[in-house]
């Protein structure tokens, strides 16, 4: 709109200038004085038409550009806020489900690459209330123990790791077990159910959950589903094949369980 205005300008401009060259020089110096003033219009003419709108181009790129970045900015924050606020309200969910628990939110800020079973750090730590021994879920099921907490971080040991043992019952049959790591299983996402009793009646499509009879974990909480029965090659022991419920390698923000009720107390039932 700007440079369409000075084009009509110099226009006008340069009607007055031809105007003013016949009323000076007479009709005769009509064609030389007009023709005299008229390459001065068409310089700035051109001038125009090559600076300003260029000029006027520019800065209102500039501008699209900074309003595209802040707008890029909030877009960011609304997406970390929404993800925040869904993760903590699928979190409150769980704790009104079981109102003796309670949650400590926390991110996973590291991945140890040299560890086989996928342990991580999140950032949290005991200035949190967060512990060693606390055990670390998702909206998903349970995902692994607190194996170090320092001040502002901890380090979780998954259960992949043949480190973490769990008491576990098969919830279609009360087919009771061990859930513990293997080598294996684990860059399958897998683990096993072992110490089965011999007519056990585990089948494929169980759900398996904790027990919470050993004072660490809570009762219920979803650990897999049976994909399969094995075998040991040795004793020919039976076990259980876990999927399980949280693609461990895949977690990006977890919460950690600093208090159930229950928890330290072994009951009669073991586990």
């Amino acid at each position: 709109m700007r440079s369409g205005k000075n084009v009509k300008i110099l226009i006008i401009t340069l009607i007055i200038l031809l105007l003013m060259g016949v009323l000076s020089q007479g009709k005769t110096g009509f064609v030389s004085g007009g023709l005299g003033l008229l390459p001065l219009g068409i310089s700035s003419l051109r001038a125009s038409a090559s600076a300003t709108p260029d000029s006027a181009d520019t800065d209102e790129l500039s501008g699209l550009k900074k309003e595209n970045a802040e707008l890029k900015d909030r877009l960011a924050d609304y997406l970390d806020t929404k993800r925040e606020n869904e993760r903590l309200l699928k979190y409150f969910g769980i704790s009104k489900q079981n109102p003796g628990y309670r949650l400590t939110p926390a991110e996973v800020t590291a991945r140890d690459p040299d560890d086989d079973f996928g342990s991580f750090t999140i950032g949290r730590g005991t200035s949190d209330g967060v512990e060693e021994g606390d055990p670390v879920i998702t909206e998903n099921g349970l995902v692994g123990q607190v194996t170090r907490a320092e001040l502002l971080t901890s380090r979780v040991t998954t259960v992949l790791s043949p480190d973490i043992m769990i008491g576990a019952a098969d919830k279609q049959t009360n087919d009771k077990g061990v859930v513990r790591g293997s080598a294996l299983l684990s860059d399958k996402n897998q683990t096993a159910m072992t110490l089965l009793a011999e007519d056990n009646r585990i089948k494929p499509g169980d759900l398996v959950t904790t027990l919470g009879t050993g004072g660490v974990y809570p009762g219920s909480l979803m650990i897999g589903t049976v994909s399969g029965i094995g075998y040991d090659p040795f004793d020919s022991s039976p076990h259980a094949v876990l999927e399980l419920a949280e693609d461990i390698r895949r977690v990006e923000s977890v919460a950690v369980i600093t208090d159930f009720s229950g928890r330290g107390r072994v009951s009669a039932d073991g586990g």
